[in-house]
């Protein structure tokens, strides 16, 4: 299948239009060399307290930073793997400083970036592999993230490992797939099966590798491919079938064509969301569609085929709130071309949806208590259920545990200096009194937030 999406600018990946904040990994952090005040300031590494500059390695002051997605514990707190850590370093349960880069002595691999200590030597997991997260580069290229900054390779943000980074457990990699050499703690996240799109979390040169069809920037300058709220799409990860749009039991357009295909051998056990033998005949409810919007190139070959829609077929494909094409309500809703999000036409609270911008009034499309997802009555505040950031109130950011869809709402990190006390991420409500972290504030035609337009969220997207 092939799907369709909505973008903007950059040709490069790293462009921070709005001045910074990302997607998916807090505001606007400093990368090695760059001015910083304490830990938390830094993407990587820490503070040093006499150049005030962040670097791997040196002296910090405690805190947490914004290396590892969410947040990184500092120097001296507690770890259980490195990739919790501020230097990507944890011996003996706690966070050290710096991680020792390839190639430099080592004396266990508990202080390798790699994770690798062969012979006495810093070593990749995989020789002749990319560099993973801590290691010097001299460009993008070098690094598993695609994110050289001040000559090192630094965490994409997401939240997740990307493939070929190191990992110690499958929860820790976005594919949920985290393969160890015999005899070793550290390993490297690979890709659940081959070809086919890239999942939420994995780096991305555009949009027309993502399943969602939206590759944006992050905090920490990478570009990533932005998981969609609600039910997962295809080629997505899930855990159950329940998981996916189109699974049994939904009695929404597509009911049954959609299926989680468990990976053998995976640890925590994940699969992908996809078709069963046979495939299927028409896109569900919730899944990605074709939709071409002004010059937009993504969307131009995507399949246009939402279930128990009447013909044209593009009437029912519209962007949710985070700028991904799907499939709204068939022509037997309520709504003739489906739930546009006009008065009178959206889903009411407490009835099943499969992603937020179906549901009235802007409220997000959340479990309920035995897991179904229906439309809530308002935005998800501070500890409220939520899918992927789209369904959090403005500003607040949805933290989803290893080995979940769903996660809770939390208070994010500072806002970019020049975006006042608070911005939205991608999906939610933005106006000019709330500005957009990144990307632009856009109408539900994909289109710069008007005047008289009502309903705007923020599209961080990159062509």
């Amino acid at each position: 299948m092939i799907f369709g999406c909505h973008n903007s600018n950059n040709g490069n990946g790293n462009d921070m239009s709005a001045g910074g904040g990302g997607g998916d990994g807090g505001g606007m952090c400093a990368a090695p060399g760059d001015t910083c005040a304490a830990d938390a300031d830094c993407c990587v590494g820490s503070c040093d307290t006499t150049s005030l500059t962040c670097v791997v390695g040196g002296g910090g002051t405690g805190g947490t930073g914004g290396g590892s997605g969410a947040g990184c514990v500092a120097k001296g707190g507690a770890c259980t793997s490195s990739v919790q850590c501020c230097g990507l370093s944890c011996v003996s349960g706690s966070c050290a400083a710096a991680c020792t880069q390839d190639g430099k002595s080592c004396g266990s691999d508990a202080v390798c970036c790699s994770g690798n200590c062969a012979g006495g030597t810093c070593a990749p997991v995989v020789a002749g592999s990319c560099k993973t997260d801590g290691n010097a580069c001299s460009g993008n290229g070098d690094c598993c993230s695609a994110n050289c900054q001040g000559g090192t390779c630094i965490s994409t943000g997401a939240g997740c490992q990307p493939l070929n980074d190191v990992c110690f457990s499958g929860s820790e990699c976005c594919s949920g797939n985290c393969t160890i050499p015999s005899g070793k703690t550290a390993g490297t996240c690979e890709a659940l099966s081959s070809g086919g799109c890239s999942m939420g979390g994995e780096v991305c040169p555009g949009c027309t590798t993502c399943c969602s069809r939206v590759c944006a920037p992050t905090a920490t300058k990478a570009s990533i491919c932005q998981l969609a709220g609600g039910c997962r799409i295809m080629g997505d990860t899930c855990y159950k079938n329940s998981d996916c749009c189109g699974a049994t039991g939904s009695m929404l357009p597509g009911d049954g064509l959609v299926v989680c295909n468990m990976i053998a051998g995976t640890n925590p056990p994940v699969g992908q969301c996809g078709q069963p033998s046979g495939g299927g005949t028409c896109d569900p409810e919730g899944d990605v569609c074709g939709l071409r919007v002004g010059t937009d190139t993504c969307g131009g070959n995507a399949r246009e085929d939402c279930c128990d829609c009447m013909p044209p077929k593009y009437n029912c494909c519209k962007l949710d709130k985070a700028g991904v094409p799907r499939c709204y309500g068939g022509s037997t809703s309520t709504c003739p071309n489906g739930y546009d999000g006009s008065p009178g036409c959206c889903i009411a609270a407490g009835q099943q949806c499969t992603f937020s911008a179906e549901c009235c009034n802007g409220a997000p499309c959340v479990p309920d208590s035995n897991g179904v997802l229906r439309c809530g009555t308002q935005c998800s505040n501070t500890t409220g259920v939520c899918t992927a950031d789209v369904d959090c109130c403005a500003g607040l950011k949805c933290t989803v545990p290893p080995g979940a869809t769903s996660g809770t709402c939390g208070a994010a990190p500072p806002p970019p200096g020049d975006m006042g006390s608070s911005c939205s991420y991608i999906g939610q409500t933005c106006s000019a009194s709330q500005p957009c972290c990144n990307g632009t504030c856009s109408n539900s035609a994909g289109a710069p937030c008007g005047a008289s337009d009502q309903a705007c969220s923020c599209f961080g997207l990159i062509q």
